[in-house]
């Protein structure tokens, strides 16, 4: 029988293959994303006459995209980045008309109407504002999209304040689902931790070009998400130099000293924050970077009061256990309770290898470190654990435009995390306390408080997985952007749970392991979907394959074992 299992899932592993790679050949490559770009379409005209002028040269300022209009007037150009941009209309015999502050959004289309006179004077140019419509027509989706400048003008720490101000999320939770229902994606690519469902990398809020929250009903090319997306989509460098730096300090303040002990010590670095930024060329209309940087330290609201040592429970002359020093070993000093540091980083690479070749590298890397928040612990806050979290995320990709109305988005990733838990770095260090000490408290005396003991819990874990992915979009129709991609994904989950055993009297000193394991599951994907926009009825619909292979092991009948 197991070797009959064994025959089978090989089996499906082999159509697995064989049907991913059918579709990379069929899409050219295989690699990465689309969903980071929108679409821009419109009519021109000519002044008086309101008749469609064919042949005009529509472009993005800054960008090589363009597209010239048809016997009808109209023009689509599709794969642009989410920005702001000027949109250049020219044509001979007609004045130049310069189109500003035209925003393209994450998945939409923006429509630019463009009216057209004479010339009159040689060079004369005709500017427009472009103006923000009330009502976002191909919008079918419950979303919030949210610019850079907004982001770095809003009074918020981190891109998760930002995603909370949106409409039906709550402190991470969409539309009232658990935690680990978000789909998280950069660039075009996912970055979801698979062990929790949270945010696999760090983005700061002074990287992010664009960011999109989707709450409801989104399209095919998104999976392993109930409750919602997470898109994001971070900055480029250009032909100009240019940077910032920013930095603030603080500190907690209220008049409920004594309820928050030591509120009234004010340090002005108890808060404090460093960030900055710096973009540029390389090679000027080839070669761009984008750094980023930052800093950030908080010591909390809160204060510990080391009132009890690790050693002020134990056993009694008659053997019970009990407080061998009621009035606490500590000098009653105070301690910041929950401290806090984050040291985060990005680099970016844009290269333009030819016209139609777009190739982009970046590197994101964040370390968290602080201790424990348990409050049980505020008499003794030396029994706290110390944790660090770090998390690493690299990805190349390359947008290859193969004509005006279709592009292939083409990449690799590669997103790394870790967390750790525990007081001693030794699982065998000689000042781990008894067992039976950790948990103690006289509620009499300390108030549920612990008195003594050490915190002998220890948890690791690690993911590191490997996705690569392939999209192509196509305006095949004046009225049809179909999109087609595959997604393979290699995970590997390291996890660990332990504590440690003391028992002074017989002098044993081990570890035990309550939960351990090395999984590397597969995932695979693949979707076909079509934008239908057909006057004012915008209709998206698709079809999405999912596949998963948790290459672990299960009792076939749970109830014997």
């Amino acid at each position: 029988m197991t070797s009959l299992a064994t025959a089978l899932d090989s089996l499906r592993m082999r159509h697995l293959s064989t049907f991913a790679i059918a579709l990379c050949l069929l899409l050219g490559v295989a690699a990465s994303a689309h969903a980071q770009t929108g679409k821009l379409t419109g009519t021109v005209t000519e002044r008086g006459t309101d008749e469609p002028l064919i042949g005009v040269n529509v472009s993005l300022e800054g960008t090589t995209v363009g597209d010239q209009t048809g016997v009808d007037g109209k023009f689509t150009i599709i794969g642009v980045r989410p920005g702001t941009y000027t949109v250049i209309a020219s044509y001979v015999g007609f004045n130049t008309v310069r189109t500003e502050n035209v925003r393209i959004q994450i998945d939409l289309t923006t429509r630019v109407d463009i009216v057209m006179g004479e010339q009159v004077l040689e060079g004369e140019e005709v500017v427009v504002t472009a103006e923000r419509p009330l009502v976002q027509r191909d919008l079918t989706a419950t979303t919030s999209v949210v610019g850079g400048a907004e982001i770095r003008a809003a009074p918020v720490d981190n891109l998760q304040d930002v995603v909370n101000l949106q409409a039906g999320v709550v402190n991470g939770h969409f539309r009232g689902g658990r935690l680990g229902e978000v789909g998280y994606w950069v660039d075009g690519l996912p970055v979801t931790d698979v062990f929790n469902g949270g945010l696999g990398v760090s983005v700061e809020n002074t990287a992010v070009e664009e960011l999109q929250v989707v709450t409801g009903a989104f399209n095919a090319e998104y999976g392993q998400a109930l409750s919602g997306i997470v898109n994001v989509v971070t900055r480029d460098g250009n032909n100009d130099f240019s940077g910032s730096v920013s930095a603030f300090t603080g500190d907690y303040l209220s008049s409920d000293s004594d309820i928050f002990l030591g509120i009234d010590d004010v340090s002005p670095t108890a808060v404090r924050n460093v960030e900055g930024n710096f973009s540029g060329p390389v090679v000027k209309d080839k070669l761009w970077f984008f750094a980023s940087g930052r800093y950030f330290g908080n010591d909390g609201f809160l204060k510990g009061q080391q009132v009890f040592g690790l050693n002020d429970v134990g056993y009694n002359a008659q053997g019970q256990l009990s407080i061998l020093n009621p009035g606490g070993s500590g000098d009653s000093s105070l301690v910041d309770f929950a401290p806090y540091e984050r040291y985060s980083g990005q680099f970016k690479l844009t290269y333009r290898m030819f016209r139609n070749t777009r190739l982009a590298a970046n590197v994101f890397y964040s370390q968290d470190e602080g201790r424990s928040a348990d409050y049980g612990l505020l008499l003794l806050p030396d029994a706290r654990s110390y944790n660090r979290s770090t998390s690493r995320n690299a990805y190349l990709k390359l947008t290859q435009t193969i004509s005006n109305t279709t592009f292939l988005d083409v990449g690799l990733t590669n997103t790394f995390t870790t967390f750790r838990d525990r007081l001693y770095d030794d699982p065998l260090d000689e000042r781990y306390l008894d067992n039976d000490f950790a948990g103690f408290s006289d509620f009499l005396r300390t108030a549920g408080f612990r008195a003594g003991g050490t915190n002998n819990g220890r948890f690791e874990r690690s993911t590191n997985t490997w996705l690569v992915k392939a999209d192509l979009t196509s305006q095949i129709t004046e009225i049809n952007l179909a999109k087609i991609g595959v997604e393979v994904r290699q995970h590997e989950l390291d996890f660990l749970d332990q504590f440690t055993v003391v028992r002074e009297r017989d002098n044993l000193r081990t570890v035990a392991t309550t939960g351990s394991y090395t999984y590397r599951p597969i995932e695979a994907s693949a979707y076909v979907q079509d934008k239908i926009e057909f006057g004012s009825l915008v209709v998206n619909v698709g079809l999405r394959f999912d596949y998963f292979d948790s290459k672990g092991r299960v009792f076939q009948d749970p109830t014997d074992p």
